[in-house]
């Protein structure tokens, strides 16, 4: 993001991938955007062989740690686990959920919440004054 050269492994063909990450890097520049929080997890992702607009993603060991330090991406010793006892799971579709879909969240009783991995980064790092605390 420091004017760092992104090569196209595409063989120069302009698709949404690129599109996206270069007005990432613009308003970051633009906008003088910088890190707060570094958020990991591991994610297993699942892609429709019939209708590859159909995926489902499971997110486990989410863990975070406030930095405003680009440098912090490799900390991992510090990370603070947020999710110890639950996975995120995301059903993605275009449209109407398909069939098979809606039987999986009905047998399973699974129920359309939102949740943020960013809050809840901060909310484990955080005291009941609102302040970041942390316990080097």
């Amino acid at each position: 993001m420091n004017g760092a050269n992104i090569i196209r492994p595409n063989n120069g063909k302009n698709d949404l991938g690129e599109m996206t990450l270069n007005r990432f890097i613009y308003l970051t520049k633009r906008l003088q955007l910088t890190p707060k929080s570094l958020i990991t997890y591991d994610r297993e992702a699942f892609i429709g062989v019939e209708n590859p607009s159909v995926r489902a993603t499971f997110d486990i060991n989410i863990a975070s740690y406030p930095t405003e330090n680009i440098e912090d991406i490799y900390t991992e010793n510090r990370l603070r686990q947020i999710t110890n006892t639950f996975f995120v799971l995301e059903l993605k579709f275009n449209e109407i959920m398909p069939s098979w879909m809606h039987r999986i969240v009905r047998d399973f009783s699974l129920r359309l919440d939102s949740y943020s991995k960013y809050c809840s980064g901060i909310d484990a790092w955080t005291s009941r004054g609102g302040e970041v605390i942390i316990n080097s």
